[in-house]
C-alpha cells in the first residue's frame, strides 16, 4: 500500500518535533519510505515547499526529490467531476468506472 503525503505533513514534522537539523533520522527514514515506494506526494504538492527552510532544502535534495514525488499525472475527467461536484461520490465514480491507470509511466490496474 502507498500512502500520499501532502505538504503539511513534513512542514509540521520540521517546525515542531522532528526539525531537520537536529533529528535527522526521521527524515533519513521518510527518505527510504519513498524509496520503497510505501510513501509519496504529488508534484503538485511538493511545488508547495518555497523558501529557504532547511526542510525545502531537503525535499528539493535531487534524490530525496526523485524518490518522494508521485509519477502520475491527474485524470482529467475525475479533477472535473471533484470541480463540480466536490469529493462526495467520487469513491462510488471510481469503483464505477473503467478507469484502470493513473500512472504516467506503465499500466497497472488501481482499481476494479
Amino acid at each position: 500500500m502507498m500512502y500520499l503525503l501532502d505538504a503539511n505533513t513534513l512542514m509540521e514534522a520540521h517546525d515542531t518535533f522532528y526539525p531537520v537539523d537536529r533529528i535527522r533520522p526521521f527524515w533519513d527514514w521518510v527518505h527510504a519510505q519513498a524509496e520503497a515506494g510505501l510513501i509519496k506526494m504529488p508534484l503538485e504538492v511538493h511545488a508547495e515547499f518555497t523558501g529557504d527552510g532547511l526542510h525545502v532544502q531537503w525535499i528539493n535534495d535531487p534524490d530525496v526529490k526523485s524518490a518522494l514525488v508521485l509519477n502520475e499525472s491527474a485524470d482529467p475527467s475525475l479533477v472535473q467531476h471533484v470541480i463540480d461536484n466536490g469529493y462526495q461520490g467520487t469513491a462510488q465514480l471510481l469503483m464505477t468506472s473503467s478507469i484502470q491507470s493513473m500512472d504516467r509511466t506503465r499500466s497497472f490496474p488501481l482499481m476494479r
